[in-house]
């Protein structure tokens, strides 16, 4: 018995490492690679829900205002990688966002509006270099952009649905904790299998 647990438990995270590397699965453009590929890869579709979570649980403008500051810098980091700016290091840096994003749902205290504001930014921007830059390909950048954009949008959304809906529940705290860690530690698998 311990050794199909042990067994299982090492197939996940070999799958895990691996899944933040899915932006090899949609080596085209169009939108039909911007609609699937935040699906895909699993390390922007946490990073959303995490953006998304925080958002829900966070009150006044704070939270009306991340998720389009986080959407917006996606676009800005897509738009970079369009004009030829690649950001550095790219694998390790996005498997960190993920460790972050899912510590800033863990932590229950509120930042500093330039604080959240700040991380938020630099998540988005990685994240959607990274994404236009897997598009690897001339053809169909504006509808990619445009899917990828709405497919983003979608998750964060969901995010903070259940980010709302958490905050409502009686020992909301706790489940804010263990979602976040869980996130959190997803991000450390992904970083230690891209160092």
């Amino acid at each position: 018995m311990r050794s199909k647990t042990i067994t299982a438990s090492a197939l996940t995270l070999t799958w895990l490492t691996g899944a933040v590397h899915a932006h090899d699965l949609t080596g085209h453009g169009g939108i039909q690679g911007g609609l699937m590929h935040p699906l895909l890869g699993l390390d922007h579709l946490l990073v959303c829900l995490a953006i998304g979570i925080w958002a829900g649980r966070q009150s006044g403008p704070s939270g009306r205002a991340i998720p389009g500051v986080f959407l917006a810098a996606v676009a800005a980091g897509a738009a970079a990688a369009l004009v030829g700016m690649t950001l550095p290091a790219p694998d390790p840096v996005l498997a960190a966002t993920v460790l972050i994003a899912g510590l800033l749902v863990a932590s229950l205290g509120s930042p500093a509006r330039v604080t959240a504001v700040v991380a938020v930014t630099l998540i988005g921007l990685f994240h959607g270099n990274a994404h236009m830059i897997a598009a690897f390909t001339t053809t169909g950048l504006p509808g990619y952009l445009a899917a990828m954009l709405l497919t983003s949008a979608l998750l964060v959304g969901t995010g903070m649905a259940a980010g709302r809906l958490l905050a409502t529940r009686p020992g909301h705290s706790t489940w804010f904790r263990i979602s976040g860690a869980a996130i959190a530690t997803a991000g450390g698998f992904f970083l230690a299998g891209s160092v």
